[in-house]
């Protein structure tokens, strides 16, 4: 199983700022969704975090493929 990782909780303030951050590394929509899903969330795996979203897995798995590609999240295995 993979886990994905970021940070914790943020305030409004920082989440604008990130998704800024985020458009400065080409970040479409979705995976600036997913990204701050992740800070909100902690450590969690693909299937957590589209559940809490309300998405497909494999539409999921495809963004963190990418956020994981651009260095901005890591995975790792239980």
């Amino acid at each position: 199983m993979f886990y994905i990782s970021a940070m914790s909780a943020i305030t409004k303030a920082e989440e604008q700022f990130i998704k800024e951050q985020l458009g400065l590394y080409q970040c479409n929509d979705r995976e600036v969704e997913i990204y701050l899903a992740a800070l909100g969330s902690g450590p969690s795996s693909i299937q957590q975090l589209a559940v809490r979203l309300g998405q497909n897995r494999i539409t999921v798995h495809s963004a963190t493929a990418q956020l994981v590609k651009k260095g901005l999240l890591y995975e790792s295995r239980k």
